[in-house]
């Protein structure tokens, strides 16, 4: 058996391919004393326009200052996407990006492709082989694959007498034993050279795939340390390494491996939470890809309600990824309507306070009390909540189904006026409110856009507040005072959504003034609800 570890490349999805050199070195050093065969290092990227760290890019140079003992191959991956959206020639793009083996620290170059681009991988296999290397191809979503078609394109690729391994990838995490032998069988009938096998977790059946397959005649496993790998993770290398042990009677040394698993690599699965959950199986049991799932658990803020309801929205067409798509699934639940209640001069000559949720509502609550009699703003409650008495609220305002959902009742019965986009609620809804004073203001979702009317406002995200700062804009309000607007947190998708409100707020709204009271990550101005002179 070839064992390869990946984690560096796999796991980078997790740190945008940055992790700590000094956590590499140990890591290259335990490689080095298990021994695995190859460590693909990284991703061999082309042009990417955003920021990546060392590993994404995998340089000859940076390689070269990595010290790579001896006994280890070093490979890296190309995603053929980037050579088939290269402005370039196959021959130009792949020049620029390797030269000969000779000259470089990489033995080995694995292509992934999906099966449907399998054809156009040909040149590029043809040249990197011509220039040294061991070549690689995965077949990535195989099990998507019809079975003819991978006959067909198995015997094709052989007939390039380029390729030196064909690896089949379980990319959706859905593959069972039943399936890697199907998939086994039709390339050993059409392929005279060594097969792989790349298996992801998503079902918690990595593992007992690879030593499967391994045990059918599979020449090449890839693994990683503690299985971290994109979405719910990889075969984990040191249950494969302990099993080898114990059934196979083979040598490796576990013991190097599993204190850079726990005491080093334990930290980063405390950070980034890899491995399977009910999320990832839905995920593989419907073929969507596991990036959905994996953005939602790394950014946060998405209830457990949203990621099921955004993944039955993808049941037909999840399978490659896509943040349009994304985005466009978490909005399904952002009612959208023209309203029908003139919000020109609700605030007309007054100052406004705005209680959001975050913790510094319940740490200050008798000084925002204090502040609210002293001042006597209007005070609109972000959502429904019970932190500030329902006395001090003129009105509380809701535009997300699924929170109106949730705080109907609290809505009902609350003796304040409620701002809602009723018009779009389900009849349901509109029914148990039907005895409510309701400002009826509609909002319509469209990216990048801010146009304020007064009946409705058009906004990127289904934000409260930027639902709400929208009526309040209508009118000659000079100052906003906030409270609670601490921030999500770490990495949740709504701290960035709701600066890009506040920029553009600021932008079309020169005039008015955005005023924290309590301690906030975001761009207002800042004031102290302590202080007596405001």
């Amino acid at each position: 058996m070839t064992l390869l570890d990946c984690t560096l490349r796999d796991g980078g999805y997790y740190n945008n391919w940055d992790f700590d050199i000094n956590l590499v070195k140990k890591y290259i050093q335990t490689m080095s004393e298990i021994p695995v065969d190859y460590v693909e290092i990284g991703f061999r990227f082309f042009n990417k326009s955003e920021y990546y760290g060392p590993f994404a890019y995998s340089t000859d140079e940076f390689i070269d200052r990595l010290d790579i003992p001896k006994n280890l191959k070093i490979g890296v991956m190309l995603n053929l996407k980037d050579i088939i959206n290269s402005p370039h020639s196959v021959q130009e793009t792949l020049d620029h990006l390797f030269v000969d083996k000779n000259l470089s620290p990489v033995e080995l170059v694995r292509i992934a492709a999906n099966f449907s681009d399998l054809s156009n991988a040909k040149e590029t296999a043809k040249r990197l082989k011509a220039k040294g290397y061991v070549v690689g191809l995965n077949i990535m979503q195989v099990n998507s694959a019809p079975k003819e078609y991978l006959r067909e394109i198995t015997q094709e690729i052989g007939e390039w007498n380029s390729v030196d391994v064909l690896y089949f990838a379980d990319s959706l995490g859905n593959m069972h034993s039943v399936d890697i032998k199907a998939v086994y069988n039709i390339l050993k009938e059409n392929w005279d050279k060594e097969i792989g096998l790349h298996a992801h977790n998503n079902m918690g059946q990595a593992d007992q795939n690879s030593l499967y397959a391994a045990g059918l005649g599979v020449e090449w496993i890839d693994a990683t340390v503690l299985g971290m790998g994109r979405g719910a993770g990889n075969t984990r290398l040191e249950n494969i390494l302990v099993n080898l042990n114990y059934t196979e009677k083979t040598d490796y040394n576990v013991s190097s491996l599993l204190k850079l698993a726990i005491d080093d690599f334990g930290a980063l699965k405390s950070q980034f939470s890899w491995g399977e959950n009910v999320f990832y199986y839905m995920s593989a049991l419907y073929n969507i890809h596991p990036t959905y799932v994996q953005e939602m658990e790394i950014k946060g803020g998405y209830t457990t309600i949203n990621k099921y309801e955004v993944l039955q929205s993808l049941i037909t067409d999840g399978m490659q990824y896509s943040k349009q798509k994304l985005k466009n699934a978490l909005m399904k639940d952002a009612v959208t309507s023209e309203g029908e209640w003139d919000s020109t001069e609700w605030t007309q000559g007054k100052e406004v306070l705005l209680i959001g949720s975050g913790p510094s509502t319940q740490k200050v609550k008798e000084e925002i009390i204090s502040f609210i009699e002293r001042k006597k703003p209007i005070v609109i409650s972000i959502n429904y909540s019970d932190i500030i008495e329902d006395k001090y609220i003129d009105v509380y305002a809701c535009c997300h189904l699924t929170k109106i959902i949730s705080q109907i009742d609290d809505l009902k019965n609350t003796t304040k006026k409620v701002m809602l986009p009723l018009n779009a609620l389900p009849e349901n809804i509109i029914h148990k409110l039907k005895d409510k004073d309701i400002y009826n203001y509609g909002m319509i979702i469209e990216d990048n856009q801010l146009t304020i009317e007064q009946s409705h406002t058009t906004i990127p995200y289904p934000l409260t507040f930027a639902y709400v700062v929208s009526s309040i804009l209508n009118t000659q309000t000079s100052k906003i005072y906030l409270v609670g607007f601490n921030g999500y947190g770490l990495n949740d998708h709504r701290n960035e959504e709701m600066e890009k409100i506040i920029e553009l707020f600021k932008k079309d709204n020169e005039t008015k003034q955005f005023i924290s009271l309590t301690p906030t990550i975001y761009s207002f101005e800042r004031d102290s609800i302590y202080n007596p002179h405001i």
